[in-house]
């Protein structure tokens, strides 16, 4: 059986053809407040943004919220999570973020109204080895929260492995499933998915 390690960034991203933002250089289709696009234009980071693809990001699983947001991010590292959660927290305008995996949720939870939406999808890594050493190493598996479980099983079964515990259906983002426990028919026997994670990155330092 395998045991999951997991590098995930909570809030918990494959883009060609939006524009980029330029360092100091406020995007024309920006609909934040001045300030806020004066703030994501001067993040010194590689920042893909798209203020016009925002459609997609107002809907969920339940079709009950379509709540728009004024820009959506695809983040490529922790880094650049940390960097918009700072603006957010800082923001003196309120700005609102929320984080979308595979759009499961429902009423409305990985929606910003006139915020930003993190794209998670754009997170990617899956690394099968051992966590631990001696005695104390285990088979695990290391996966970005971006990541769908469906891709999680099949790089672990090419090493003659597989996660023990499952949700019922794949299609479904790590990040995504283990901010909601990751509760299965497999639960009663393994415990849910979050029960059998080694490790997680998380933002919480804004400072």
């Amino acid at each position: 059986m395998l045991a999951v390690h997991l590098a995930w960034v909570i809030f918990t991203l494959l883009y060609a053809f939006f524009p980029r933002l330029h360092r100091h250089s406020c995007h024309p289709s920006c609909s934040l407040s001045k300030e806020n696009c004066r703030e994501l234009a001067a993040l010194n980071l590689n920042l893909n943004i798209s203020f016009s693809n925002t459609a997609k990001a107002s809907q969920d699983f339940g079709h009950m919220y379509h709540d728009r947001p004024s820009a959506v991010l695809y983040a490529s590292s922790a880094q650049d999570i940390v960097a918009i959660v700072k603006l957010a927290y800082f923001s003196r305008n309120h700005l609102t973020i929320a984080a979308k995996g595979a759009g499961h949720s429902i009423y409305g939870q990985a929606q910003a109204l006139h915020g930003i939406v993190i794209e998670m999808s754009s997170l990617k890594g899956i690394e099968v080895g051992v966590h631990g050493f001696g005695e104390a190493a285990v088979p695990s598996v290391e996966a970005s929260g971006g990541e769908l479980w469906i891709d999680v099983v099949k790089e672990a079964l090419k090493k003659g492995m597989a996660p023990r515990s499952l949700t019922d259906y794949l299609y479904l983002s790590v990040g995504g499933t283990l901010s909601n426990a990751g509760v299965s028919g497999q639960a009663f026997r393994y415990g849910p998915q979050i029960s059998n994670v080694l490790e997680l990155e998380v933002v919480t330092d804004l400072h």
